[in-house]
């Protein structure tokens, strides 16, 4: 199955993660939908030349039936990070987006990137 780009509309958090080795944990999802059944959508890790975390939004057809239906998605991938986070890049079919992310309070130790 081919991978290629999808679109979506993206959200992201940073937490201060005493349960694991890095200091923060980054939470970034994604959501939006398809025509159609038959899409797996995934969020990527990209390599970057700059400081900011680098994503794309992904998605490959399945194996499943092919039904005309507004099919909606929802991925999200954890990463931890040594330093806070306050932006991150996310690649998709339209193009790159520059996301704000959300700073958060320290919550339970349950990233496991």
């Amino acid at each position: 199955m081919a991978i290629e780009s999808c679109q979506g509309s993206y959200n992201a958090q940073c937490f201060a993660d005493s349960g694991s080795a890095a200091p923060y944990c980054v939470l970034i999802s994604a959501s939006g939908s398809h025509r159609t059944t038959g899409y797996r959508a995934f969020l990527q890790k990209e390599s970057s030349v700059d400081a900011l975390l680098s994503f794309a939004l992904c998605h490959e057809r399945t194996t499943e039936p092919d039904f005309e239906t507004l099919a909606a998605f929802q991925v999200t991938l954890a990463v931890e990070s040594l330093t806070r986070v306050t932006e991150v890049r996310i690649r998709d079919k339209k193009g790159e987006h520059v996301v704000a992310v959300e700073n958060l309070p320290t919550l339970l130790p349950t990233c496991s990137a």
